[in-house]
């Protein structure tokens, strides 16, 4: 459910026993996959689930249980939200729909030239809409593993205005030259390739500082910081060596989206629990801190120019800000329940932004008042990350609907 509808499986007549067969089939595709433009991975087992066989039959009588398998209707009543009212009606919504039905919009991000660019996470290539004429531009993304699946994840903007994206399974990271509309590949050192690795994010916000730019990697609950001018990796594993007496011991640990301050320190978001880590750039050195709420998955979000890290708390509904200088965390639980916030982010008045990817909502947070507004989008919207405009008043949202095929703009009337 971090990514997909469970309708399809709902809506399956499979028993138990086929599930148990059916589970770690599914294991074995790619997050790129959807069901019109599945992809395999490559190299990587399925895990614990099919390690521990009583846990693969739960899951798979579980699953029986609620799709059509006993019944020709579900065994349960599927009930409507309440639908939105008030300010969470006035506003205007745009739809730019994409050329090919299986292109994936992910990260989107506005740059000066007007465009609004975006990473495809099905095919190797960055696109740019062009939002006065609806014209759509891609741009090819060399192949590093041919035999691997192919996208990219998350878009940003390094100091000198160029772009950088994650290439998931194709292991690295590129450079977007935007004079020249070619790209500087940044694949994994030898070292640490391997055919599960991943790099779901690599952050380039700060490496002007120091000249490095931090990469993660999802396989390895790892992160590496690259040198950019001698190419040399390090490797840092924030989880290996865990005290017995810390908080963190004996629960399950991944690294998700990463975050550098200004002095290009990292923070990262502990997908699996609670925590927040901290990697400080000059010593190496390792510090947590737990969010309020228990196993809460902390996923995206952005570090502003004030120092305070702003991220969803994808499990729990919420969404949270941590103040880098005192490390106290403050948290907001969006309105409607189970809309799992994919990431946060805050606008020039201090509104805080976020989008349910099960909900189809966008939520708005006044972080002075606590007043909240959510607009209901008018189709199946697979939310992934926001771009918030602070050049227009009110401020306007941009986002991919990852399985619709199109970009998304939310202009607020109030």
């Amino acid at each position: 459910m971090s990514c997909h509808t469970l309708e399809r499986i709902a809506r399956s007549n499979h028993p138990a026993e086929e599930w148990v067969t059916i589970v770690p089939r599914m294991l074995r595709y790619a997050q790129n996959t959807t069901p019109l433009a599945p992809q395999m991975r490559t190299g990587e087992s399925t895990g614990l689930l099919v390690q521990q066989p009583e846990r693969l039959q739960r899951l798979a009588e579980y699953l029986a249980s609620v799709n059509l398998s006993n019944s020709e209707t579900f065994p349960y009543a599927l009930k409507s939200l309440k639908r939105v009212s008030g300010k969470g009606t006035r506003a205007i919504i745009t739809t730019y729909k994409l050329p090919k039905q299986t292109d994936q919009p992910h990260d989107v991000m506005g740059d000066p030239d007007g465009g609004i660019y975006f990473t495809y996470f099905g095919d190797p290539l960055l696109g740019r809409l062009d939002p006065k004429t609806g014209e759509v531009a891609s741009y090819p993304i060399p192949i590093l593993k041919e035999k691997a699946a192919k996208g990219a994840l998350s878009l940003y903007h390094d100091h000198d205005g160029n772009f950088w994206v994650s290439l998931m399974y194709q292991a690295g990271g590129a450079k977007f030259d935007k004079a020249t509309k070619s790209f500087t590949m940044l694949p994994v050192a030898p070292e640490f390739n391997r055919e599960s690795s991943q790099q779901a994010f690599v952050a380039p916000q700060s490496s002007h500082v120091d000249g490095k730019l931090w990469v993660q990697d999802v396989a390895s609950t790892s992160v590496y910081r690259v040198d950019l001018k001698t190419g040399k990796f390090e490797n840092f594993k924030p989880y290996a060596d865990i005290k017995p007496d810390s908080p963190l011991a004996g629960r399950p640990h991944s690294i998700y989206e990463i975050f550098p301050d200004a002095q290009n320190n990292l923070y990262i978001a502990d997908f699996s629990d609670r925590a927040i880590g901290r990697i400080d750039a000059k010593t190496g050195e390792y510090t947590f801190i737990q969010t309020p709420t228990d196993r809460s998955r902390p996923r995206r979000g952005e570090m502003d120019k004030e120092g305070r890290l702003w991220f969803a708390e994808y499990a729990v509904d919420n969404v949270a800000m941590l103040d880098t200088k005192t490390n106290r965390i403050q948290e907001w639980t969006v309105p409607t329940k189970w809309s799992l916030p994919y990431q946060a982010k805050i606008d020039k008045n201090g509104d805080l932004w976020t989008g349910g990817m099960a909900s189809d909502r966008i939520a708005r947070i006044n972080t002075k008042t606590g007043d909240m507004v959510e607009y209901q989008l008018p189709a199946n919207t697979n939310i992934r990350n926001l771009y918030i405009d602070d050049q227009t008043t009110p401020v306007s949202v941009w986002f991919g609907n990852n399985h619709g095929a199109a970009i998304v703009k939310l202009e607020p009337l109030d």
